[in-house]
């Protein structure tokens, strides 16, 4: 079983915590420090995990977006400082990333990388599953409360199935 293959295309101030959590993870990991070049590389070997820094991208983001809509098998994680970003936000819906926003909990990244590993076969860290995903945003979702992280995780698994789902509920204010 051949390891997870993970782009990481972060700020100076990330790529210290990422790394470790993905050392843990076993991972093979790639850094990307221009976008241009990144996607080449990707192109030749696509990655199993992209981590990217929305605050970082600039005049490069539409290319990261058509490489996103372009992957679908590529998970997607985003960072983001929580500003607004109307383009990014729709396009993270239409692409079902997942955006942590910051500040980012190691922990909690650990936990969506050791969930990656799992639906990939893959033996992780943790001897526990995990049974809730710790994002604030899964597709057109937000919220970051206990119910909605479980409810990201069930979706997270039931998404390659190709099952249809109605997510009821009340609209938070």
């Amino acid at each position: 079983m051949s390891r997870i293959s993970v782009a990481l295309l972060l700020s100076e101030q990330d790529i210290n915590w990422m790394s470790d959590i993905l050392r843990q993870a076993d991972a093979d990991t790639t850094r990307v420090t221009d976008v241009k070049q990144g996607l080449q590389a990707w192109q030749a070997a696509p990655a199993d995990l992209v981590v990217c820094d929305l605050d970082e991208l600039g005049d490069d983001a539409e290319l990261i977006w058509q490489r996103m809509e372009q992957s679908p098998d590529t998970e997607w994680l985003l960072l983001s400082r929580g500003d607004p970003h109307p383009d990014w936000n729709a396009k993270a819906q239409q692409c079902v990333a997942t955006v942590f926003r910051r500040p980012v909990d190691p922990e909690l990244v650990q936990a969506f990388i050791d969930d990656t590993l799992m639906q990939q076969g893959q033996s992780c860290r943790a001897s526990k599953p995990i049974l809730t995903s710790q994002a604030n945003q899964f597709g057109y979702l937000l919220g970051s409360s206990a119910p909605m992280r479980h409810l990201y995780r069930v979706l997270k698994r039931l998404g390659p199935t190709g099952a249809n789902v109605l997510v009821v509920g009340e609209r938070g204010g």
